[in-house]
């Protein structure tokens, strides 16, 4: 599988980028363009449904852009739908935020949640996670992740969800938030279904598997599983090793790896 993406990424993916820098100016004195939109921060693109969806929330202060254009001056928070196979982006959204400095930026990578009454893009960075539509980007709802104003809390974890709940974790010591699905406007008061600091994770993105959340912190070397209803905490454990550990946890064939 691994040697299949990357023949897909060299073969399909590469070249429109190249067409997509050329259409855009790449090089130009002025190279705050589409295409580097589109790859920078480390943010892997989601594709979903026969659709490219791109994340890109990075502090670029300065020189004219498409996103200061838009209305959105202080950072680069543009989001585009883009056709896979012609490179053309199909939309555009900025999503605005009022973070400071490195707040405005996330590695985090969009995820497409399966609700009951919708379907939608989830989006975490900025101090935020907000539901997109999927066919035009609009902004179904939005909430702040936590309270603390900070201007170095970039966001590295991406959101998970699953059976009405939506999961989205702060930076450095900033609590798990669940958020209940199908939310409209600003729900950062009325669309929290639990809240644990215990499961914080700076940069591991949790896992849903099985009924069950795990939550790994690399930093302490643990793992920890919860009711994924309640945020009731099962069990936690040490990974057994030494290392700061860097990844994600994943699941088959019915184990956390």
């Amino acid at each position: 599988m691994d040697r299949e993406c990357l023949l897909f990424l060299e073969r399909e993916i590469l070249p429109r980028l190249t067409s997509m820098e050329k259409a855009f100016g790449a090089g130009t004195s002025e190279r705050t363009t589409a295409s580097r939109d589109h790859v920078i921060y480390g943010s892997s693109p989601l594709l979903y449904e026969g659709k490219l969806y791109s994340k890109c929330c990075n502090e670029i202060p300065g020189p004219m852009t498409m996103v200061t254009l838009s209305g959105c001056s202080r950072a680069r928070v543009l989001h585009p739908c883009i056709d896979p196979a012609t490179g053309k982006d199909l939309w555009r959204q900025v999503r605005k935020t009022d973070s400071t400095k490195e707040s405005q930026e996330a590695y985090t990578t969009p995820f497409p949640y399966q609700g009951k009454t919708r379907s939608e893009l989830v989006i975490v960075g900025g101090d935020h996670v907000s539901g997109h539509d999927l066919g035009t980007g609009q902004e179904f709802w939005r909430a702040r992740l936590y309270d603390k104003r900070d201007d170095w809390y970039r966001i590295v974890t991406s959101p998970v969800g699953g059976d009405g709940l939506i999961y989205a974790s702060g930076p450095k010591g900033q609590p798990l938030v669940a958020f209940k699905e199908g939310g409209k406007g600003d729900v950062t008061d009325t669309g929290v279904a639990w809240s644990s600091k215990q499961g914080h994770t700076d940069w591991s993105t949790p896992l849903l598997y099985k009924g069950r959340l795990f939550v790994m912190d690399g930093a302490k070397k643990t793992l920890t599983r919860f009711d994924p209803q309640t945020g009731a905490p099962d069990w936690t454990g040490s990974l057994g090793v030494t290392e700061t550990v860097w990844s994600s946890p994943t699941g088959a064939d019915g184990r956390s790896i």
